[in-house]
């Protein structure tokens, strides 16, 4: 029988593990869906990009799961609190840090050194890893709380993103830190997945420019809205017969500019913007008038 040297079986077991890991890592990297697209920025200032990336196998569009997190990382009582800070999901380009959505399996190799005994989530070396158990199955101290307690999930490891550690209940009753494991038990604290409980929905602005075009029945209309956080749909309505009816709608970016032309007769015109949960709805009204304009 053919025996190899020791040096030689060495080195052929160093190549073997070598290979394997290099095999793993390269199937780690090829295993996530990353959500195409890119998010409006939360507030002002140069803001921490992320990505959302879904486990290949899991039965999540990458898309739906983006959505989730956006909605919580632009909401008024998330960590960009008082415009603190400024988030944006990206799918390409820098970014600070990874959020994937995981199976247990993966969770729990993706959080090595940690242990999560494939239950918990992490953030270690610029990721944070959501296992998909908990995304569809709360810990018990939430019960039936699905939408609660992914909002805990995204806040709880982000805030590790941000460098915050762990927290205890300052006092019975009252909130819980997002950075308290409530996972594991609330010490007499009340649920609570965010950083900011109290903070209020932040207003918004809206503004409407009208001028009839000379001669003509078209009316230029300029609408503005400033809608941090989230892209808005900017509508215009026009007043007949007693009652506001939709003529033009546009998807647009969050602080942005629109411009319409618009065949008309009536005298006012509206642009308004619908609310979210974390931005107040907005109307603007104004009346047409005849500006000495050029024809276009």
């Amino acid at each position: 029988m053919h025996r190899l040297r020791p040096t030689a079986l060495v080195a052929s077991l160093v190549l073997l593990v070598v290979t394997q890991l290099a095999a793993a890592g390269s199937a780690d990297a090829a295993s996530f869906r990353v959500a195409p697209g890119r998010s409006a920025p939360t507030g002002p200032g140069s803001p921490i990009r992320y990505t959302v990336e879904v486990e290949r196998g899991i039965a999540e569009s990458p898309a739906s799961v983006a959505r989730q997190v956006e909605d919580r990382m632009a909401d008024h009582r998330g960590w960009g609190a008082g415009f603190r800070r400024s988030f944006q999901r990206v799918s390409t380009g820098r970014h600070d840090v990874r959020m994937v959505l995981a199976s247990a399996a993966t969770t729990q190799r993706m959080c090595l050194p940690l242990d999560v005994v494939r239950y918990w989530n992490c953030y270690q070396r610029g990721v944070v890893v959501l296992n998909h158990d908990r995304w569809l199955q709360p810990a018990p101290t939430y019960g039936r709380r699905i939408g609660e307690y992914r909002t805990l999930m995204v806040m709880h490891e982000f805030g590790h993103a941000l460098g915050h550690g762990h927290a205890s209940c300052p006092r019975a009753g009252a909130f819980a830190p997002p950075m308290m494991q409530q996972g594991k038990g609330l010490q007499g604290c009340r649920r609570n997945p965010w950083p900011s409980p109290t903070a209020r929905r932040l207003r918004s602005r809206c503004t409407i420019d009208v001028e009839r075009i000379r001669d003509t029945r078209v009316v230029r209309v300029r609408g503005s809205a400033e809608w941090v956080g989230t892209p808005v749909v900017l509508r215009v309505f026009e007043r007949s017969g007693g009652r506001w009816r939709g003529v033009r709608a546009r998807r647009t970016d969050s602080t942005a500019r629109s411009t319409w032309l618009i065949r008309t007769d009536v005298t006012f015109l509206r642009v308004a913007m619908p609310g979210t949960a974390s931005r107040r709805a907005c109307s603007a009204v104004a009346s047409v008038t005849a500006r000495s304009t050029a024809r276009s």
